[in-house]
């Protein structure tokens, strides 16, 4: 006999493997360095200087990255319903205090 949340337990390692490519994702992302700081300083009164900071952002987000965290969300989601769906009452997957959005 299988146990009762094990269909959840296995979309939750699915949804360990997604997190996983999301974390390279970011990683190949950030090296292209797609984000710089302007800084501009200005003289301020008595000896200080007022620094004005602008982000730029040279290049958007991957829409891979995008997809892989939806689908994270997504089987984080879907585990969440069928643990409420299977559970007994005895057995728990996820907090209580959990998203309601989830």
């Amino acid at each position: 006999m299988t146990h009762p949340l094990e269909d959840s337990y296995d979309k939750l390692d699915r949804a360990d493997e997604h997190l996983e490519s999301i974390k390279g994702e970011i990683q190949r992302f950030l090296e292209t360095n797609p984000y710089s700081v302007v800084t501009n300083n200005y003289p301020g009164s008595m000896n200080k200087i007022h620094v004005i900071a602008t982000a730029k952002i040279r290049e958007d987000t991957p829409r891979r990255l995008r997809v892989l965290i939806g689908e994270f969300f997504s089987e984080i989601q879907r585990a969440r319903k069928e643990s409420e769906l299977n559970s007994s009452g005895s057995h728990t997957l996820l907090p209580d205090d959990w998203p309601v959005g989830f």
